[in-house]
């Protein structure tokens, strides 16, 4: 492959040279990604994939090896994660115990090359604490502006986000909840603290029957705050373009935030707390 460096000068409409540079043809290179996340409502859960190659290259990418996968508390080894499938692991809620004081990393080790890699410590950001809501106001167009209180925070947010949700009146979520989805809304606040934090957020709760051919308004709303610990707010800020565009995360063309040694990919933990408010 051969690319064609044109000189020219400003002023000028032609260029009076040029050289050609011979360059190295994509080589793709496998290699294992790691994204691990825990939080003590959710539990934790870690993917594990090789990287995907580039557009245009015709590469097959390996069988994932034999993993053992760990979180560590101040580097020892307490809890072994379950896995559910290749390259799919977990553990429940109710199988973990995480406290702020302590300091939690992820460790994965490769069985059949005998490979370990561990990720930076983390430690647990605050719990949020919803204190108070309120319907504000109803617009023309029937959207509802809904304010919450965030309760003193006494140590920095290193990202948050505040994520809605509409419910029917069974209490059944109308739309498709994930941890993507979230992430995408972080906000980077700068990593302050305060003390009583009001956010007013605009909800729309219209929705549209396709079976029955109706409009109709979602009587609830879900909201649900979300702190999150540095790793993971360092990865959404070099992230965000890829997850905002729908990109593959695995097949990425420039180098995103990594703390995971010798390998790429982030391990992260985060709190969340959920309030419920009707709309009618």
């Amino acid at each position: 492959m051969y690319f064609l460096l044109s000189f020219c000068m400003i002023a000028l409409s032609s260029c009076d040279k040029s050289i050609t540079i011979p360059l190295d043809p994509l080589v793709y290179t496998p290699h294992l990604m790691i994204y691990g996340i825990a939080s003590p409502q959710s539990g934790a859960l870690v993917n594990i994939e090789y990287n995907r190659p580039l557009s245009g290259l015709e590469d097959e990418v390996p069988n994932l090896p034999s993993l053992e996968v760990y979180l560590l508390v101040s580097g020892e080894k307490k809890y072994r994660f379950n896995e559910d499938s290749i390259g799919s692991f977990s553990l429940a809620p109710e199988e973990i115990d995480l406290k702020s004081t302590e300091g939690y990393s992820l460790w994965v080790r490769d069985l059949d090359l005998n490979v370990e890699y561990q990720s930076a410590i983390e430690k647990l950001p605050i719990q949020p604490n919803i204190l108070d809501d309120e319907i504000l106001s109803v617009s023309d167009s029937q959207k509802v502006f809904v304010q919450i209180i965030l309760g003193e925070v006494d140590q920095p947010i290193e990202g948050y986000s505040i994520v809605t949700s509409l419910l029917d009146s069974n209490l059944v979520n109308l739309s498709s909840k994930s941890f993507r989805n979230k992430i995408r809304q972080m906000q980077i606040p700068d990593a302050v603290t305060w003390d009583e934090k009001p956010v007013t957020i605009l909800i729309n709760p219209e929705q549209y029957d396709m079976e029955n051919e109706v409009v109709f308004y979602a009587p609830y709303v879900l909201i649900d705050v979300t702190y999150y610990s540095k790793g993971l707010a360092l990865f959404s800020k070099d992230a965000s373009q890829y997850l905002s565009s729908g990109e593959d995360i695995y097949q990425v063309v420039q180098p995103i935030y990594s703390n995971i040694s010798g390998n790429h990919g982030v391990f992260g933990l985060y709190t969340e707390e959920e309030i419920l408010v009707k709309l009618e």
